[in-house]
């Protein structure tokens, strides 16, 4: 069933409050707009609608736009305490990389490639999972209680937004929402604060290559400038910019895993704009994840759905597609594609691949391990 996202609302026009599940139109792209608190109040046909139509949006456009007028004052403070914290020296900054590759604290240019590229991002980044306690070195501690209140006030926040968005996609899948919802609240839910530098005129380097995100789905709150694009079902590139009061919503790769590709990943990047590339963009994404030994192994009722009219050949082929492994699994395999960990354990990489997973691995990944990749 296809829903009907023709009641436009138009740029910069936020809709009343009984006008939820219109289209708002953000930048180019026209994503489907929904009130989670409104949802989660409703019962009975008027609770299908509306999970019906937020599910439909994830499959059909991947992005979909939720209100969050709530945190607007919040976020203007995580903006605050960004701005604050890449302000400072890269020296004082690389007090706070962990040399580790499981996306805590500083991150420094050049550790992200979209998997499949040559060229590393254009920006900088700091990680913050939950229960997190090694906070950035500012110069004094006041500065330092300051990051960490906002941060973690912002984490609790985001963490509500996300389960609630998981219990509904679980209603929508008609799949237990319970088990689902909560290994999201209680995973390794991540904060990835992304400093993109000013372009230079001839600065070819992406700001974010085309990707799919690794988690299970990702909020994003306004950034400070334009570039964020998601690529359309029909294969064009369309702007997306959300104005203050809401949050975007997009699906990621565990979330399609785990619906066989019911609801798939969206791919999307950031790039220059035109009018604003000389200007850095900051911008504060949560990442929601299932919990790290939760499987990805897809829902037997997605799998029935994807494959009712395929011959057994195809079936076999389908499944193959997704194969039976964890979160953490998936996570590694993806951080090594990404060139996050150029120097992974070959007992590893041989674990990953035997499962199925490694399918963009790296040049570098495979001269290394040539015995693995020429079998």
């Amino acid at each position: 069933m296809q829903t009907d996202y023709s009641n436009m609302a138009t740029m910069g026009t936020a809709p009343g409050p009984q006008e939820s599940n219109q289209s708002l139109c953000l930048g180019d792209a026209e994503i489907p707009l929904f009130d989670l608190a409104e949802i989660m109040s409703k019962t009975g046909k008027e609770r299908a609608k509306d999970v019906q139509a937020l599910g439909d949006g994830l499959r059909d456009v991947g992005f979909v736009a939720i209100k969050a007028e709530e945190i607007t004052g919040l976020i203007a403070k995580v903006t605050a305490q960004m701005e604050k914290y890449f302000d400072q020296s890269l020296e004082k900054k690389m007090e706070d990389d962990h040399h580790n590759h499981y996306q805590t604290g500083f991150w420094p240019p050049g550790m992200e490639t979209a998997a499949g590229a040559t060229q590393p991002d254009n920006k900088e980044t700091y990680f913050i999972p939950p229960n997190y306690t090694r906070w950035p070195a500012f110069t004094s501690p006041e500065e330092q209680k300051a990051f960490q209140t906002v941060m973690e006030a912002y984490q609790k926040k985001l963490t509500t937004y996300a389960t609630q968005s998981m219990q509904l996609v679980a209603e929508y899948l008609n799949e237990p929402g319970e088990s689902v919802s909560t290994s999201v609240e209680s995973a390794h839910n991540l904060i990835r604060l992304a400093h993109y530098f000013p372009s230079e005129e001839n600065d070819n380097a992406p700001r974010a290559g085309a990707h799919y995100d690794l988690n299970c789905l990702t909020l994003l709150p306004p950034a400070t400038g334009p570039g964020l694009q998601l690529m359309t079902k029909s294969g064009e590139w369309k702007a997306v910019n959300v104005q203050p009061g809401y949050l975007i919503l997009n699906t990621g790769e565990q979330l399609e895993k785990k619906t066989g590709g019911v609801i798939k990943a969206t791919l999307h990047r950031v790039v220059k704009d035109e009018g604003s590339s000389a200007s850095r963009r900051l911008a504060s994404i949560f990442f929601s994840s299932f919990s790290s030994d939760f499987s990805l192994k897809p829902f037997e009722s997605c799998v029935l759905r994807m494959t009712e009219n395929m011959t057994k050949q195809q079936v076999q082929e389908y499944r193959a597609q997704y194969p039976d492994v964890t979160v953490m699994e998936n996570l590694m395999s993806r951080l090594i594609e990404m060139s996050s960990i150029p120097n992974p354990d070959e007992a590893m990489v041989k674990d990953l691949l035997a499962k199925g997973l490694l399918r963009q691995a790296p040049q570098t990944i495979r001269d290394q391990f040539p015995n693995l990749f020429n079998t």
